[in-house]
């Protein structure tokens, strides 16, 4: 009896700690979703598309919001000029994160990861790649071009 105690109170708290972590992955910092800081990061202060941009600054902008949300004194050095390896290395993570959302967010897949699927986006904005480049059009729909 009281290993089967034990054991469905170790299932709770694994399904405790599953639920938090799924909650917090979805986006970072489970305020906003990938999608969402993709379409920011291409977006100027005007709501209009930014010149295109390089997937790795993409990357950048995105991890670096991450790292802010999550702390707010986030740097990559002390005051002293000297590298804080423990941001370093939290700023990796974020973005091994965000690189394979960036990735999901401008291929064109039945994944609401992707911004040509998405309910919020798919009919507000286009992805346009140029090689290493990508930026945001207007969405324009069959009837609108005809």
């Amino acid at each position: 009896m009281a290993k089967k105690v034990a054991a469905a109170s170790l299932l709770a708290l694994a399904m405790a700690h599953t639920e938090e972590n799924i909650v917090k992955s979805r986006s970072g910092s489970g305020k906003i979703t990938y999608l969402d800081r993709f379409v920011k990061c291409l977006l100027d202060e005007d709501g209009q598309p930014t010149e295109p941009k390089l997937r790795t600054d993409i990357v950048a902008e995105m991890s670096l919001e991450i790292a802010l949300e999550k702390n707010p004194e986030f740097a990559f050095q002390n005051a002293d000029g000297e590298p804080i390896e423990e941001n370093i290395e939290e700023f990796k993570a974020i973005n091994k994160k965000v690189h394979p959302m960036l990735n999901a967010a401008v291929s064109d897949s039945n994944n609401a990861t992707a911004l040509s699927y998405n309910e919020k986006y798919k009919t507000t904005w286009t992805v346009v790649k140029d090689g290493k480049y990508v930026s945001l059009s207007a969405f324009q729909s069959e009837e609108t071009e005809a």
